[in-house]
Parts: structure tokens; C-alpha cells; sequence
């Protein structure tokens, strides 16, 4: 882990704060709102922070040798002048789109970790094996620890936090010659480095001003929010087919006396990112479609489950096109939630199936369209891959991205083209 910072980086920043008259409301119980524009713009220059941790064991090797780096001072009149470079950008600087617009809800595809992207030999193999098992697109890290394609975000640049592993626009071309949808995955509020970097955007207590600790930030800062809004627009700008949020939501580890925060008050905060998202994508690139990637549990026991994570996502469906259940068998406890004889078909199949038919009957007729599921795809064989699948089509659904951390398809594939798509589906 890099060091913490200094009482004297902690008082810098705060000093930059006054100095901007960008005050911290006291502690308190509060409703969340959104800064207006001006108050954002001028509360971000000189604030350090940091993205989040990496999740593949591919890209730690990075992360080690990036983390032993100390604590940076900023010269604020170098990143004023970068910040309003970024600033001055406009949306025509992005790129022209003449196409019709795709539909993403039948796209069936995998997950790479941004190093297996910048691996020109893996990247150029698993185009072809979606292609001739019949996937039609892949889920690729964008933003974990670092940004990982080249980005004009300015506080990125200024923070060194910009870590380009492959070349963007290169990678998106090369799948639309093919015909493969692109989804970028933006890990959006797990950001330990960012919050001991800056402990002002840290989740606190808002009666006692307590942290809740140095892994989570506040989807509401004006800090996090400015940070993500810059990456997210340089994003936009290469033509990417979708950007789906990871870790949109509030922590499940910590007690909730702790947090003490309502279900629907965490909603608020998590909503908050949402609506700069959409504002972004909507200014830069309107095209590009927007997701978030779900707890399962939700579809089975919401009230209580939002109440934890504030991942309210029947609130959060109108400012997102595609909604993403994390559909995954082996995350439900064993002898639980699956009783064979009483409910239909395998375990992989029943626990996908009913997670996605709970999310169904909880959201809105109009929003019911959207939901493309990741599926397991670790710790499986080629029947329970197939059992899962068909399970998306019975539920309903068109769709879905398999996970597996490592990126070992070996069993996936081969269910891929076995399966027999719908009709409706085609």
C-alpha cells in the first residue's frame, strides 16, 4: 500500500480548499444534492486522489512498483493550466458516429483484464474464438488502480495516475471491423489509494464525522465526481459501444451504525455518480450506452439488501440503459435458495434463472428490457455453462457477459456454440 499521507499534505490540501472557498459541510445529518457546475469546476483544482484497486492478478505487477511511489506535491498553476485545457475540450473533438444504433441486449460475450487486452496475441485470439463460437462482444478493464488508455483527463495526468496499457481507439476498431460490441468496465467507488490519498473524500459518519475507513469513497464528493467525469469523457470520445460501472455502491463490510446512513440516503449518494455519468455521456457522445453491474441478492430480497448497499437499482434505471445482475451460482450459500425436486432444473440453472426473474418482476415495464446479466464463468463445466445460459433465455433475456477472473474460457466457448439462440433473440 503506498504511505499515508503527512499531517502536512493533509493541511496543503485543506489550505487549497479555503484558498477556493470550497468548504466541507459540518457533520451532520444531510440530504444529498448536487453542486451546481461552477462550485465543481472550482472545487476539484489542486485535490489529489487516486482510482481503485486492481482485481486481476495480471495488472498487479503494475500496481506494486506504482503504489511504493511517496505522495506527490502539486504546482497549482501547472494543473490549472492542464485542468482548463481538459476544460476547454468540446464534444466535437470526439468522434463522428453515422451508424444505426446497435441493440445491446442481445450481445453475448467475455470479460479480459486490461493486461490480456494489451496482449496482442491473447487480444487477437479471443476474437477469434468468440467469433467462431458465436459471442458478439467482450467486457474490457478501463479504469482500475489506473487509467489504462490514454486519456486527456487532467487531474489523471497530474496525479501520474494515467498508466496507458494498450492503445484505445486501436482495440475498439479492430473489434467493430469484426463486429464485436465493446463494453469498457469503470471501477467507480472502490478507491483506496484515492481516499488515503485524499481522506476528505473518505465515507463518513454524518452525525460523528468518523471514517468509515481508507477503501470506499463518497459517490457525492465533488472531488470523485470531477475525477471520474474527466476519465469518463476521454472514454466517450474513442467510440467505445458502452461503459459499464463496477462497484457502484456503498460497502457491505462495515456495520451499519457505523455508516448511519438509510438505504434510500446511500441511493442518494450513489445516484449522484449516475447523474454525472449521464450528463457526461450525454454531452460527449449520446451513442454510447451506460451500465451497472448489480448484486444477485437484490432480485431476491431487495428492501433489505438495499437497505446495506444503497444499490437501489430500480431508482437508478432511468439514468442507465443496460442493468447487469451478477448472476453468479456460487455466490448463494450451498443448501440455500435451491432445493432440488421443489425448484426446476440444476442448481447453475435455477439460481440464475430466479435471480433474473426477481429483477424482472421489480422493475418498471418499461425498464424490464435492460437487463443483461453477467454469468459464472470460473469453477464451471460446459453443461453448467449451457444450464446458465438457457436459463437467461427462459427468464427472457437475450443477453449476458461471463465472468471469469483469469480469463479461461476454455468451457465457455464451447457452451457459447452449442446453445441455440432464440428467435427473438436473433
Amino acid at each position: 500500500m503506498p504511505p499515508r499521507r503527512t499531517s502536512g499534505s493533509s493541511a496543503s490540501v485543506s489550505r487549497l480548499q479555503d484558498e477556493l472557498s470550497f468548504t466541507k459541510p459540518a457533520p451532520g445529518p444531510r440530504k444529498s444534492r448536487a453542486m451546481p457546475l461552477l462550485f465543481l469546476v472550482v472545487g476539484v483544482m489542486g485535490l489529489t486522489f487516486f482510482a481503485s484497486p486492481a482485481t486481476q492478478g495480471a495488472v498487479r505487477g503494475w500496481v506494486g512498483g506504482e503504489q511504493a511511489k511517496t505522495d506527490q506535491t502539486i504546482d497549482t498553476s501547472k494543473f490549472l493550466a492542464s485542468f482548463l485545457h481538459f476544460k476547454n475540450r468540446t464534444a466535437d473533438e470526439g468522434p463522428v458516429i453515422t451508424d444505426p444504433p446497435v441493440n445491446p441486449y442481445n450481445k453475448r460475450g467475455v470479460y479480459l483484464a486490461a493486461s490480456s487486452v494489451a496482449n496482442p496475441v491473447f487480444y487477437d485470439q479471443t476474437i477469434k474464438n468468440l467469433l467462431d463460437s458465436g459471442g458478439s462482444s467482450f467486457v474490457f478493464d478501463v479504469k482500475g488502480p489506473f487509467v489504462y488508455f490514454e486519456s486527456d483527463a487532467a487531474i489523471a495526468k497530474e496525479l501520474k495516475l494515467s498508466l496507458p496499457l494498450y492503445d484505445l481507439p486501436a482495440v475498439i476498431k479492430k473489434a467493430h471491423d469484426k463486429g464485436l460490441y465493446t463494453i469498457a468496465r469503470f471501477i467507480a467507488l472502490k478507491d483506496p489509494l484515492f481516499s488515503q490519498r485524499v481522506p476528505e473524500v473518505q465515507i463518513r459518519n454524518p452525525k460523528t464525522g468518523h471514517s468509515l475507513g481508507d477503501v470506499w469513497v463518497d459517490g457525492i464528493a465533488p472531488i470523485t465526481l470531477e475525477f471520474n467525469r474527466q476519465i469518463l469523457k476521454s472514454l466517450l470520445q474513442s467510440d467505445v459501444d458502452e461503459v459499464n460501472f463496477d462497484y457502484i455502491r456503498y460497502p457491505s463490510e462495515y456495520a451499519q451504525s457505523s455508516i448511519n446512513l438509510t438505504g434510500d440516503e446511500k441511493a442518494d449518494h450513489v445516484e449522484a455518480f449516475l447523474k454525472m455519468a449521464k450528463e457526461t455521456r450525454d454531452e460527449v457522445n449520446p451513442h454510447t450506452k451506460l451500465g451497472i453491474s448489480t448484486y444477485a441478492i437484490l432480485g431476491w430480497s431487495f428492501k433489505i439488501n438495499k437497505e446495506a448497499i444503497g444499490q437501489d437499482f430500480i431508482r437508478f434505471a432511468p439514468l442507465v440503459d443496460v442493468i447487469s445482475p451478477m448472476a453468479y451460482p456460487q455466490t448463494f450459500s450451498e443448501n440455500a435458495y435451491y432445493y432440488p425436486g421443489r425448484d426446476p432444473g440444476s442448481r447453475d440453472y435455477y439460481l440464475v434463472y430466479r435471480t433474473l426473474t426477481g429483477y424482472r418482476d421489480l422493475l418498471p415495464p418499461e425498464h424490464r428490457n435492460k437487463i443483461r446479466p453477467w454469468i459464472q464463468g470460473y469453477y464451471t463445466t460446459v453443461q453448467d455453462m449451457k444450464d446458465q445460459m438457457q436459463a437467461v433465455y427462459d427468464a427472457g433475456y437475450c443477453g449476458f457477459q461471463v465472468w471469469n477472473a483469469n480469463n479461461h474460457y476454455d468451457v465457455t466457448y464451447p457452451a457459447i456454440k452449442a446453445m441455440k439462440v432464440p428467435a427473438e433473440c436473433q
